[in-house]
């Protein structure tokens, strides 16, 4: 059919016209799509992040020698703590980072942890900033002390590779184990009961 033929049925010219501007745009789509896609192609690949192992023994060298000494402040009070004053009584020291997801994953083994020895001995989680801290102690109903290391001089002391790390220390404040990472609550809890003796 020639236009001038369209033209004397009007509904079919409409949908003539229609259908072409329909096409042209939908060509004009097309290729802005195949464009716009061929920038967003990544020239390299990108690495990702990978957790630490569930459970790792960091540097076993280290067992049964003294926990290094340390005065930091408690967070939410204008007191300080001091390690060497609680000799006498078992240490599960936490290094760990409010943005750390693997950290607060284990928030709520720390609680059920604390909850259980927290008569027998001493929990202390140390961070390097307060961003966070009242919020997370909000969430998981953190009752275990907080101390702020603002220089992160005790991580530095502590060899501290990755967050979480868990120092256990005995009732002389000797490393009975160096673990990293995410676990089940029932492996950290075996060196708990061995750091009670």
């Amino acid at each position: 059919h020639s236009e001038a033929g369209l033209k004397e049925h009007p509904l079919r010219y409409h949908v003539f016209k229609a259908a072409l501007i329909i096409i042209v745009i939908l060509a004009v789509f097309v290729a802005l799509v195949q464009v716009y896609s061929a920038t967003l192609t990544p020239t390299k690949t990108l690495t990702t992040y990978t957790p630490p192992p569930p459970t790792t023994t960091i540097y076993s060298s280290t067992a049964f020698e003294t926990a290094p000494d340390f005065t930091l402040p408690v967070f939410g009070s204008n007191k300080t703590l001091r390690l060497s004053d609680m000799i006498g009584r078992p240490v599960l020291l936490e290094f760990f980072s409010p943005y750390c997801p693997h950290c607060l994953n284990m928030m709520p083994t720390i609680e059920e942890l604390y909850e259980r020895y927290g008569d027998r001995m001493e929990f202390i989680l140390i961070t390097f900033t307060e961003d966070k801290i009242q919020e997370i102690i909000r969430e998981y109903g953190l009752k275990a002390t907080i101390l702020i290391d603002s220089e992160a001089d005790v991580f530095k002391s502590y060899n501290v590779r990755g967050v979480p790390s868990y120092f256990i220390l005995d009732r002389g404040h000797r490393i009975v184990v160096v673990l990293a990472g995410e676990m089940p609550g029932e492996e950290l809890e075996e060196y708990l009961v061995k750091a009670l003796g």
